[in-house]
């Protein structure tokens, strides 16, 4: 600016601030306040950050929008083109939308400089996109362009908070902060609980405080209370231990296993049989379900976790109740069950934990997978009666409900399998890598007769008047009883699925993170390895980097256990160590959470109380706290100690 310029702006400041002492420009701040506060709302504008592969992006053209879940193929002989309406396009398809291309940025460090075309091979930004785009999609000119699949994150967002706007009225806006946040943050996600509570999931509690800031700061611009940090674990059995905690071998083992085997024990509705099979009853004595419960083994719950999407498939397939499969995917769920055999059968011939006979071509009789119908846990069908599986709809070998073993409880079966898959025993938590055998089911004879009576009515309705009133209070009537018994048995499949979890060696599952340390200092390694242990880390590897004097720290840390470590390494070692956090798995926890000492080894080392800390109690207590569910614990733990007083 010259000379005269700035004069002038000094003479106009000069001019503005006499006619606000006089009262001259009231009414023109208040319409400027007005103003201002819309601005303030609109000052946030995402641009979408986007690299060309092929042809060049110009300025004011017009482009397909293509969703992840685009389909090609629904394209193929409709004349739909660029000059299509909106309209006609979304009758055919609800992944596909018309854009125009309104703002192109070049990206210079800070700086955003407006550009007319991006040649291929460069990388812009794109205004306008907010409302369109969620998280990812596809560009293009054609709509028989394949769609790029979602952005895969290396971390899962595995911590979890609830939070919520301090002030009520301000819902809207943390509504609004929330879904700008979701969009601009890959590794973010935010969904609503059964309970009303708006949750908000991240990687870790650095990546937790710096979204909760940008939420106050940015998105929301409202003050929020947030929860403390919600940790998952899952529930899982194991195969029954050789060692107690003492390093001894059960010498006991084998001859508890014998009697078991010739051994019941009766409570109330429930019996437990041989092998740890449940047997619970209905209060009416019209329902009886046998169930046992067995461990899998750790590389075929992996499989399924990693093969989550085909189980999604062949449970829309089977909802869908669909046979006709395209040759495409019948050969990837082929593939799918070949390999699950295969990995079965591999475990199977090494350990004899595997030789019952429940496990035998188990398979073929997998009735559902667990929790949510895709889950690691399986439900196997061990009546040895005609009944339906997972695989009936793909192999177009679907029987009619009247042709069942299980008739109509065959879903409500299934049903109270999920529900008891999706809140085990111990504190509520999903459990992982347990198959449940459905060794019996048994109804009363009066219940036989009722169902028979209600599949085959249909076939008994005449044509007069009064046949038909008796017949339709008939129904009426055994539907009313069939609903009930329904619900009963969707109760009875969920008790006795977690009875027959209890009666098997039960174990917590740990979410780990996996963590790197590099200090720069021998010095500091004294410090750094104090607060591992402090923490439950266990050490996977330490190396030294040649020719320097740094070193490379690789452990595994509960995710519980890690609030508040980077900043605890950076006192102890006076910043001489830097840590990277990165979840990695689920780990068994190897302890029993209610576990006491039993043998005359453990009562000599740990003593009466067992005055070490139970890792998996202290975690399972914690969460049923957090749940408001019962606790078990003394309130008194040390009842020697009295109080003296003195005699006046």
């Amino acid at each position: 600016m010259t000379a005269e310029e700035i004069a002038q702006k000094r003479e106009a400041i000069r001019q503005r601030k006499l006619l606000e002492a006089n009262g001259q420009l009231e009414t023109k701040t208040e319409t400027e306040q007005i103003v201002q506060e819309q601005e303030n709302e609109n000052d946030l504008e995402f641009l979408a950050f986007a690299r060309v592969y092929s042809g060049t992006l110009k300025k004011d053209s017009t482009l397909f929008i293509l969703s992840p879940k685009h389909n090609p193929e629904n394209f193929i002989g409709k004349n739909i083109d660029l000059n299509s309406s909106e309209e006609e396009i979304k009758a055919i398809s609800k992944h596909v939308t018309k854009f125009k291309v309104k703002d192109l940025y070049l990206m210079m460090g800070r700086e955003l400089e407006s550009i007319e075309e991006v040649p291929c091979g460069n990388i812009a930004a794109i205004g306008g996109l907010e409302n369109i785009v969620f998280k990812s999609a596809t560009l293009s000119t054609t709509l028989f362009c394949p769609s790029f699949i979602s952005l895969y994150m290396q971390t899962a967002p595995i911590v979890r908070v609830s939070i919520e706007p301090k002030n009520p009225s301000k819902i809207k806006d943390l509504l609004k902060g929330l879904k700008l946040l979701n969009q601009s943050d890959p590794c973010v996600e935010v969904y609503v609980q059964s309970n009303g509570e708006h949750v908000l999931c991240t990687a870790g509690e650095v990546h937790l405080q710096r979204c909760v800031e940008d939420l106050v700061d940015r998105f929301a611009k409202c003050e929020v209370n947030v929860s403390e940090p919600i940790v998952p674990f899952k529930e899982t059995i194991v195969q029954p231990p050789t060692i107690d905690l003492a390093n001894e071998k059960i010498k006991i083992c084998e001859s508890m296993q014998e009697s078991n085997e010739s051994s019941e024990e009766t409570t109330g509705n429930m019996m437990i049989g041989p092998g740890g099979l449940v047997e619970l009853s209905s209060n009416d004595k019209r329902l009886r379900i046998g169930i046992k419960a067995r461990a899998l083994p750790s590389e075929v719950v992996k499989f399924l976790n990693q093969n989550s999407n085909v189980i999604s498939i062949l449970n829309k397939f089977n909802q869908d109740r669909t046979t006709s499969f395209q040759n495409e995917i019948r050969s990837m769920i082929n593939e799918f069950k070949e390999n699950f055999r295969q990995k079965l059968r591999e475990f199977c011939s090494k350990d004899d934990y595997f030789k019952e006979k429940e496990w035998n071509d188990m398979i073929d009789r997998i009735i559902s997978f667990g929790p949510n119908r895709l889950g690691p846990n399986l439900l196997v069908d061990c009546l040895n009666q005609k009944s339906n599986t997972i695989w009936s709809y793909f192999e177009n070998s679907v029987l009619a409900k009247n042709a069942t073993f299980l008739k109509d409880f065959e879903s409500s079966i299934v049903f109270g399998f999920n529900l008891a898959t999706s809140k085990g025993p111990l504190c509520e938590e999903p459990m992982q890598g347990v198959v449940f055998f459905l060794n019996k089911f048994e109804r009363a004879e009066d219940l036989e007769e009722e169902l028979d009576e209600k599949l085959n009515l249909s076939d008994e309705l005449e044509d007069d008047t009064g046949s038909i009133d008796t017949n339709l209070s008939l129904e009426k009537r055994a539907k009313s009883s069939v609903s009930s018994l329904t619900a009963q048995c969707i109760s009875l499949a969920k008790e006795a699925c977690k009875k027959a979890f209890e009666a098997q060696p039960r174990r917590l599952m740990a979410a780990m993170y996996k963590c790197e340390i590099m200090t720069v200092s021998s010095e500091a390694l004294g410090k750094l390895y104090a607060v591992l242990g402090k923490r439950n880390a266990k050490i996977i590897e330490e190396t030294m980097k040649d020719n320097t004097s740094m070193f490379l720290i690789i452990a595994y840390i509960p995710v519980a256990d890690s609030f508040g470590l980077s900043e605890e390494i950076r006192k102890r070692t006076s910043g001489l160590a830097t840590l990277n956090l990165e979840f990695s798995h689920f780990e068994t926890i190897d302890i029993d959470p209610y576990w006491e000492p039993k043998t005359d080894e453990e009562l000599l080392l740990f003593g009466e109380k067992a005055d070490f800390e139970n890792q998996a109690r202290k975690y399972m207590n914690n969460v049923r706290k957090r749940k408001g569910l019962f606790v078990r614990e003394k309130l008194v733990q040390h009842a020697e100690k009295q109080r003296t007083l003195t005699i006046k």
